[in-house]
């Protein structure tokens, strides 16, 4: 399961995550291509990472390094190696522009277009997927909208569940989270080994274990040729999403909700965990 990249007020995370973080948005942010791609080769889990916000501050651009390789024209070669990383086709700025709408305006090459596009799975149902999004924010929201808040939290974009395949989406705070995934995927079922956050937010398995960030995996050239052809695209789109959440301290506080295609959500099972 992949951890989802949240972005959070500075003061939600600890003093070395944010200086990480916010190196690898300084560096692509100053079109530092060659220490960028050396920074992220280290540290792979920030490949669809954000400048986080200060608290109070203004609302994050939440560009991600492949945004701001779009938007400064960054060399074919930079492009390749993000992609390799793990970044994200699908994931858009605060102003809902994806890399490659980005890329397209600033009259990038058509091979560079090519290997930045939006997987056509996604692109062909996203009146669907924005519909099951309200959903899943909905859930989120009457779950943990005070510490949504408190954190400064962006909301999960939906798209990358069919990018990368089931997510776990952490709320520093909450002691748990929400795990993400395609309705009849057999990620579905919750499981001793699933990911949680620790106090400080730091993604871990409930066994204390640090969680892999699948985004931040080293892919091979066929596997980005293939990488949401698994999902099996629309069918799987239009079967839903399933939602779990928990709070690891309060005994019985699992829900199960299940979301359709048209951002209905129904409360499917309660207690576990």
């Amino acid at each position: 399961m992949c951890d989802y990249p949240i972005t959070v007020y500075t003061s939600t995370l600890t003093d070395d995550a944010v200086s990480i973080t916010q190196r690898v948005a300084d560096l692509a942010y100053r079109y530092r291509w060659t220490e960028l791609v050396k920074e992220l080769k280290e540290n792979a889990h920030l490949i669809n990472s954000c400048r986080l916000p200060v608290d109070g501050g203004t609302s994050p651009k939440m560009f991600t390094p492949l945004h701001q390789a779009a938007f400064g024209k960054a060399p074919q070669n930079v492009f390749e190696d993000l992609i390799k990383l793990g970044a994200s086709k699908s994931l858009k700025t605060a102003d809902g522009q994806t890399a490659y709408d980005i890329a397209k305006s600033k009259g990038l090459d058509e091979k560079v277009l090519k290997m930045i596009e939006v997987p056509q799975e996604i692109s062909e149902n996203e009146a669907v997927l924005k519909k099951m999004e309200g959903g899943l924010h909905k859930v989120i929201l009457e779950r943990a909208e005070n510490l949504v808040k408190k954190n400064g939290q962006q909301l999960p974009q939906l798209p990358y569940l069919y990018e990368f395949g089931s997510f776990y989406y952490p709320v520093p705070g909450m002691y748990g989270g929400f795990s993400v995934s395609m309705n009849g995927d057999d990620g579905d079922e919750n499981s001793e080994d699933e990911a949680m956050p620790d106090d400080d937010g730091n993604q871990q398995s409930k066994k204390g274990e640090k969680t892999s960030e699948c985004a931040g995996e080293v892919k091979s050239d066929e596997q980005i040729k293939d990488s949401v052809s698994s999902s099996g695209g629309e069918n799987n789109v239009k079967k839903g999403v399933v939602v779990e959440s928990w709070c690891r301290v309060v005994g019985g506080s699992g829900q199960r909700h299940e979301i359709d295609e048209e951002g209905n959500v129904k409360l499917v099972d309660e207690g576990f965990v």
